[in-house]
């Protein structure tokens, strides 16, 4: 059986939401009206004033695996 991650304040699950969806998009997985510069936009927010380390590491690694996927 798989824990799951309870995120401790409104703000820390609001930023995981976040960064699921832009990394989702990212991904191709989004719907029609999602916009991959926006995701990327809220990645480099992210990656810089998340909340906890875990949201601004995750967020910055997957920045970085999205341009190295497209070079």
């Amino acid at each position: 059986m798989m824990n799951a991650y309870t995120p401790a304040t409104e703000l820390e699950a609001e930023q995981l939401d976040d960064l699921n969806w832009a990394t989702t998009v990212l991904a191709g997985f989004g719907d029609e009206h999602d916009n991959t510069d926006a995701a990327e936009g809220m990645l480099s927010v992210l990656a810089q004033s998340g909340c906890t380390t875990m949201i601004r590491m995750s967020a910055g690694a997957s920045l970085c695996s999205g341009q190295f996927a497209r070079a």
